[in-house]
């Protein structure tokens, strides 16, 4: 089974950049199995749609990103379906769609899904332009951090879905 590990979100925009930087620390603590040749790691600063591209290949996502669900800043949960709309902190922010619209969309028109998809969301607190996270959001990251691993280590452990192929676009990124 291949995974796609994506962390969404602008780094110049507050608390939107947390699902990059969780990305980068789980990687950097769990280094034997973020480098696993099954995992696909990708940032993506601005995705919307260009999001289902990313989507088309992997056996399972675990996309990390800002959420705004009326929690407390920094509350990390994970969605699991990723629900049709009510997350994102699109709005805030410069992705357009999030990633719960953008999963919408998918689904209505038949785009390839992976069999497994999942959104750990962080709840975002400020998201003004030229700020970095906020201190809870940034206390967040190492909960987010093990969610990610966690997420990963369930789904390298499930069987291969028949007809898997591919690892992504070329253009994404490896961290």
């Amino acid at each position: 089974m291949n995974v796609a590990v994506i962390g969404i979100g602008q780094s110049l925009r507050g608390d939107d950049g947390i699902g990059p930087e969780a990305v980068r620390l789980w990687s950097s603590i769990h280094p034997k199995i973020s480098q696993d040749p099954r995992i696909l790691i990708i940032l993506l600063e601005t995705p919307g749609l260009g999001l289902l591209a990313d989507l088309e290949s992997p056996d399972a996502a675990v996309l990390v990103d800002a959420v705004s669900t009326g929690r407390p800043a920094g509350t990390v949960g994970v969605f699991d379906p990723i629900p049709n709309t009510g997350l994102s902190a699109a709005e805030k922010t410069a992705h357009g769609f999030g990633v719960a619209e953008t999963i919408s969309v998918a689904r209505k028109s038949g785009a390839r899904l992976p069999e497994h998809l999942i959104l750990i969301g962080v709840e975002g607190g400020q998201y003004d332009l030229g700020r970095s996270l906020s201190d809870p959001v940034r206390a967040a990251l190492p909960a987010a951090a093990e969610k990610i691993q966690e997420m990963v280590l369930n789904f390298l452990s499930t069987k291969p879905c028949p007809g898997s192929a591919g690892r992504g676009r070329g253009d994404t990124k490896k961290v």
